[in-house]
């Protein structure tokens, strides 16, 4: 398989702290990967650094063969990689079509938007997919600030795949969600692979379980380990550094 994200010695230095540190991993096209590790253990510094938000000391970040170190935020984004936050940002007075409306419009230039019509048929067929996959058809017409805390997160996730990212990058998808609202987030997230190529950042194992295919672990900005939930699991070094302090979740 042709990898979509090279990762190879990525650092920041925040004034003597790095915050990554020397970081390699290759993610291929498809491919669904999890990366967990403690509180400060670098994983949305990866991601920032990843999508442009934080620059670079060192390091090489590549993506579709292109390298994107450094280069900004905006361009990285239109270059095919999608993010969502651990917050979710919506619109809560518009409803939820509106919301992938305006993620849909937000992707294009500005000369794109003065040329494309108000409402191309591309553009019901993106939202309908959307909806669907993030399971909020029925709620299509209902304004977002009435919307659950988790179907608030899968709206998010929704515009996000307006744009259609070739790269998606969930940080923490379900913080704050009931037992309920994770297992069909995970339904959700199961139902992506193949069309994107997927990094989700986690720290409930149960729910890794239900979604991974790899794992990489973080411990102080480094790559501790890597590999299926089985080998991490067993890992003497990710059980000293994590599973056996409470670090993750793994009731």
């Amino acid at each position: 398989m042709t990898a979509i994200l090279e990762i190879e010695n990525l650092e920041v230095n925040f004034r003597g702290f790095r915050a990554v540190d020397g970081f390699d991993m290759s993610v291929e096209e498809g491919e669904l990967r999890v990366l967990i590790g403690a509180n400060g253990a670098g994983k949305t510094t990866l991601m920032d650094l990843i999508t442009g938000r934080t620059k670079s000391t060192g390091g090489k970040v590549t993506f579709l063969g292109d390298n994107i170190t450094n280069r900004q935020e905006h361009k990285i984004a239109r270059r095919g990689i999608g993010r969502k936050f651990q917050v979710p940002s919506v619109f809560k007075d518009l409803t939820v079509r509106e919301n992938l409306e305006v993620a849909y419009t937000r992707s294009l230039s500005v000369w794109r938007n003065l040329t494309v019509s108000a409402k191309p048929r591309r553009l019901d067929a993106r939202i309908e997919r959307a909806l669907e996959l993030s399971s909020l058809t029925e709620e299509s017409t209902n304004l977002a600030g009435n919307l659950s805390h988790g179907q608030t997160q899968w709206l998010e996730l929704g515009m996000v795949l307006m744009q259609n990212p070739k790269l998606v990058l969930l940080d923490e998808p379900t913080a704050g969600m009931t037992a309920s609202e994770t297992e069909k987030t995970s339904e959700i997230i199961n139902g992506l692979r193949g069309e994107h190529s997927i990094i989700v950042v986690e720290h409930d194992m149960t729910f890794v379980r239900s979604i991974c295919e790899v794992i990489t672990v973080m411990h102080l900005g480094k790559k501790l380990a890597e590999g299926t939930v089985e080998q991490i699991e067993n890992d003497r070094a990710v059980i000293d550094a994590y599973l056996g302090s409470g670090g993750i979740t793994h009731a």
